[in-house]
This record gives structure tokens, C-alpha cells and sequence, in this order.
């Protein structure tokens, strides 16, 4: 990006919006490293429990104005528009400071972002995670990182209360196209993980020995290590894994269009991710089901 930023600011409060699955975890675990935490939240329950944690609830222009890094962990580029842009919390942060894209979007929108950030003097960082609610709870997130590195570097002793690898791949953009990967391929390792398991039982292998074996192989997925862990037992699914999944299939589609533009055929996989969306719908419209006609 051409725009010369000013230096990124000590970073003394941190701000959030996006206190669910994903959001809530992480806002805790900066809670308790010992941050001082800003947040805005629309439910009162969610404002009540924080501020019973000791962070400080504010409307979203003060909350900009206020954070020296501000973590948004909202669901699509949409969501991160209107709060950057209609409700002016871009205008409203301070030459210098950052704000963390922890959503996953198209690299495009993670571009036009940036540099709307940039017309600021506000560094955006592009923060995709991976890991889900239970590794965030753990400080084991993954962060994609994107823009420029003395702004990640800057905010690394945050992350690290919730992610214990953050990779920067290049500018604003990168860490998105770079997590839109890994969600297409996790689309993958699920087709593999399901065959696989058809595979042990087609076979009369003890599922047992094939949980302590297989994922210490050369052939093993993490997809299928973590269904080993769980005894190969069905996820439980619920308004917030059908959630999940619609998050997925955008993904898959945004990597695909990513794939074609740059000239790369996928050819087999898109059959594996294929099978691996339906076979989540499938069971999706199953839990959506009255239980009564299950």
C-alpha cells in the first residue's frame, strides 16, 4: 500500500465487537491475561456478563475513539462495513491505531477495507482465525495475518492470549486468501474422514486401534484425528453448527472463485468438497427436524 501510516500506537486498551462463539472466548482470554478491555454488545446479557468480568461496556464511536487496537469479530464484510463505515468507527479511531479483522471475507473486501483504513492513518490488519470455540478457550487459535508487519508485530502480544501461531502472508488480503484455503480444504479432509471411517468398519478393523494409529500416520488429517479423539461420535449439530456450515459453503465458493481467477483447475477436489457440503446439509435439515420426526 503506498499511503505512509504513522507508527502503529502502544497498544494500552484493547476494544471488541462480536461477542459470540467466537468473539466471547477470546474476549475472555484477554480478560485473563490482565488486558484492559473495551466492548460493545447489543444483548444485555452479554454486556452484563462482561462487565461483571471488569471490562468496560461503550456505544461504538466511543469504543473506536477509545481503542488502541480494536478486535472485530463479526460474521461477513457486510457487518464489518457497517460498523467501519456507516456508523463511522473508522472515522473515529485515532491515527495510528489498528483494527483487527478476525472475520473471514473475500481478499477483495479485506483490500477495500485496508485502505479506507489507510485514507485514516488507521493500520488494518488481516486476522482470519482457525481453530474454533474450544481452541480459542485454550489460547490455541491460528492467526491468517495480513497487512503490514510492524503492525502484526505490534499486535502479537495480544494475539498471543488467544492464538499461539499468528503467520503473517503478506499484505491486507493475504491471511483471507490464505484462510479461505484452509476452510476449502477442511471441506476436503471431511469427504476423506468420512470415507475413511466407512473404510475401518467395511474392513472389520477395530475402531479403537484405528483411533490410536491412524492419526499418528503419514496418511492422517487433523479432520480425522479430531473425530478419532471424539470416538468417531457425530458431532451434535444445532442452530450454531447450521451457522457453521452456511460459513463453510461461502468459504468453498469465494476459494473457488479465487482458484479461476488465478488459473488453477480443482478438479477432483471440488467432487470431495461436493460430497462434504451435502453430506452436512443432509444432516443439518435431520437436527432441524421436530423431534418427534427424527
Amino acid at each position: 500500500m503506498s499511503r505512509r501510516l504513522p507508527v502503529p500506537l502502544p497498544i494500552r486498551r484493547i476494544g471488541i465487537v462480536g461477542l459470540g462463539d467466537q468473539g466471547r472466548p477470546i474476549a475472555r482470554r484477554l480478560l485473563d491475561v490482565g488486558w484492559p478491555l473495551l466492548f460493545h454488545a447489543r444483548r444485555a446479557e452479554v454486556a452484563e456478563e462482561f462487565r461483571a468480568l471488569g471490562a468496560t461496556a461503550l456505544a461504538p464511536l466511543e469504543l473506536a475513539r477509545d481503542s488502541d487496537l480494536l478486535l472485530l469479530v463479526v460474521v461477513d464484510a457486510a457487518q464489518l462495513g457497517d460498523l467501519l463505515q456507516r456508523q463511522r468507527m473508522l472515522a473515529a479511531l485515532r491515527p495510528g491505531s489498528m483494527v483487527a479483522i478476525h472475520s473471514t471475507i473475500t481478499p477483495d473486501a479485506c483490500r477495500a477495507l485496508a485502505a479506507a483504513a489507510a485514507a485514516h492513518g488507521v493500520h488494518l490488519i488481516d486476522a482470519p482465525v482457525s481453530g474454533g470455540r474450544d481452541r480459542s478457550y485454550a489460547g490455541e487459535l491460528t492467526i491468517f495475518a495480513g497487512g503490514g508487519a510492524d503492525a502484526i508485530e505490534a499486535a502479537r502480544p495480544v494475539f498471543a492470549a488467544y492464538a499461539s501461531q499468528v503467520v503473517r502472508f503478506g499484505e491486507a488480503g493475504a491471511g483471507q486468501a490464505a484462510k479461505l484455503l484452509n476452510n476449502y480444504f477442511y471441506a476436503v479432509h471431511l469427504a476423506t474422514a468420512a470415507k475413511t471411517i466407512e473404510l475401518i468398519d467395511a474392513l472389520g478393523l477395530d475402531r479403537t486401534a484405528a483411533a490410536a494409529g491412524l492419526p499418528s500416520g503419514s496418511g492422517a488429517s487433523a479432520v480425522f484425528a479430531m473425530q478419532a479423539a471424539r470416538g468417531f461420535a457425530r458431532t451434535r449439530h444445532d442452530k450454531g453448527s447450521a451457522h457453521a456450515a452456511a460459513i463453510l459453503n461461502k468459504a468453498v465458493e469465494d476459494l473457488r472463485q479465487l482458484a479461476g481467477r488465478a488459473g488453477v483447475a480443482l478438479d477432483g477436489y471440488d467432487d470431495l468438497v461436493d460430497q462434504a457440503l451435502a453430506r452436512e446439509a443432509r444432516r443439518d435439515a435431520v437436527a432441524a427436524l421436530p423431534t418427534e420426526g427424527r
